[in-house]
């Protein structure tokens, strides 16, 4: 629990740091995009993902090629929030029985770029929080059971944009996530890596 409590509260900080130091720069922004008629720009893309359990769990999940779509506003040329979703069904059957697992993430989270040139390689940090559903189906026999559980997750990564061509750039990514312990579901830390591409509106 402490373990927990101070890796949500390393990410609330980078959060709060990373939006005040970008509240002036976003409000000089907005005013100037508004007067030169500029819509805000807007980063879609495709992933796919690997993530590593470590601790006592040794747990592997792969969604590949590409399993995670996610949305970047940009509030500034530095800051973006970046909502983002993955979606992970598996179906086994035999034996007239059958189970079925499905996983829905959905997270959010913030970019904050240390460059702003979007021509040449942009470096990047991002810290977030997604929360997890996770649901099982068995059926056989004549009978059938459910079960769903959610499951809050806090992690952090740091990232590499690199453009490919104008309003395209692959995007490759490392970093930790701790899912908070959510019975019957333990706690657990994963490093995941991902690799994709975005594509921008402008």
């Amino acid at each position: 629990m402490r373990v927990q409590w101070k890796l949500g509260a390393a990410i609330a900080a980078a959060v709060l740091v990373v939006s005040t130091s970008a509240n002036a720069q976003t409000r000089g922004a907005t005013r100037s995009s508004a007067r030169s008629g500029q819509s805000r720009l807007l980063e879609f893309g495709l992933d796919g993902t690997m993530a590593f359990g470590m601790g006592d769990v040794k747990q592997t999940i792969v969604g590949l090629p590409l399993n995670q779509f996610r949305v970047g506003f940009y509030m500034n040329d530095q800051l973006s929030i970046e909502p983002s979703a993955s979606i992970n069904y598996n179906k086994a059957s035999a034996g007239g029985a059958s189970a079925s697992t499905n996983t829905i993430d959905l997270g959010v989270a913030a970019l904050w770029h240390l460059s702003t040139d979007r021509s040449q390689n942009q470096w990047y940090i991002r810290p977030g929080i997604d929360i997890l559903h996770t649901g099982q189906s068995i059926s056989g026999g004549g009978t059938s059971q459910s079960d769903s559980q959610n499951q809050f997750a806090l992690g952090a990564a740091f990232g590499l944009k690199m453009p490919l061509m104008s309003r395209m750039a692959t995007r490759l990514e490392v970093g930790l996530q701790h899912r908070l312990k959510a019975d019957p579901l333990p706690a657990q830390t994963f490093l995941g890596v991902s690799a994709g591409f975005s594509f921008f509106t402008r």
